[in-house]
């Protein structure tokens, strides 16, 4: 399928679900007429009242847990002097391979600084961030997920307690050691002893799309997937 034809059946898409929650889009879109742009705008009127009704983070009470005195909570301020406290919290594969969204609960991340995942203890240099733009973005991080601090504290935003993958695959060829394990303590990598099929293990269908992706990218493997099927 081409770019225009995607995006035809995308706006299509958009256009569906909209209406089932806007009378007037509905009729419109029932009656084949002409939907303009500017029938759709609804994210400025929610970044509007995300301003103006909700709180600051600042004045948003955050906690964190502390692994030296057993998950003690730890009232995090938000101050830009205190100790990085940051948590990752989704992955997207990207143009740029895969990106990490990352929430900055209190302290100051930079650029070619050391950051440490209080999960793993694995200490990671920031080669560069990013900063979005809607659908652009400006070149500048890159990192993996969990809880991440500058090493002075070991605090975590949720346990550390681990949980089992709840949604298998199966993928060849793919190599025995994708590295994604030693980054994502979830995701697992297995052999079917009866189909001797090389089995993934994840969090979802999303989850394990990631590392599918890249398999395909990172080792310039064309993999084949079984469906995914519930653990």
């Amino acid at each position: 399928m081409d770019m225009e034809a995607l995006e035809v059946e995308k706006r299509r898409e958009l256009i569906e679900a909209v209406s089932e929650v806007d009378d007037q889009l509905a009729e419109a879109f029932l009656g084949d007429e002409p939907i303009s742009p500017a029938d759709l705008q609804g994210v400025q009127p929610l970044l509007d009242g995300v301003l103006n009704y909700l709180p600051c983070p600042i004045e948003v009470s955050s906690y964190a847990l502390d692994q030296t005195k057993n998950e003690e909570k730890v009232e995090l301020t938000g101050s830009l002097d205190g100790p990085l406290v940051a948590l990752a919290f989704k992955l997207e594969e990207g143009r740029f391979g895969q990106l990490t969204y990352l929430r900055i609960y209190e302290g100051v991340i930079r650029k070619g600084e050391f950051i440490i995942n209080v999960n793993t203890g694995k200490k990671i240099k920031v080669p560069r961030l990013v900063r979005m733009h809607s659908d652009e973005i400006e070149v500048r991080f890159w990192i993996y997920r969990d809880t991440f601090t500058d090493g002075s504290v070991k605090y975590t935003m949720t346990s550390m307690n681990v949980p089992e993958p709840v949604m298998s695959l199966a993928v060849q060829p793919v190599s025995k050691d994708s590295g994604g394990q030693k980054e994502d303590p979830t995701f697992r990598v297995g052999l079917d002893p009866e189909s001797g099929q090389t089995i993934i293990s994840g969090m979802g269908e999303l989850h394990l799309d990631i590392y599918v992706e890249r398999i395909r990218r990172e080792y310039k493997v064309d993999a084949t997937v079984g469906k995914p099927h519930v653990n």
